[in-house]
């Protein structure tokens, strides 16, 4: 029974949970405006695609780190 205790340490967030507000603030911004190159861009896939890529991964962090700073742990 000895052998089932767990002697690791605590998991330990890279980002100290102050800063959350804060990191999803300018991930989400930083997503808007991404979204809003995305309309003034020209027609093309091969300058759309890489932003789009872009701001959706920044929105989507940025949207996570929201849930966060307001109490909802995913």
């Amino acid at each position: 029974m000895e052998a089932m205790q767990w002697t690791g340490e605590p998991f330990k967030p890279l980002v100290p949970p102050s800063l959350f507000p804060f990191a999803a603030l300018v991930l989400l911004v930083l997503g808007f405006i991404g979204v809003a190159g995305f309309s003034f861009s020209s027609k093309s896939v091969t300058k759309e695609f890489p932003l789009a890529v872009v701001a959706s991964i920044l929105l989507g962090f940025g949207s996570v780190f929201l849930f966060q700073a307001s109490g909802v742990y995913l």
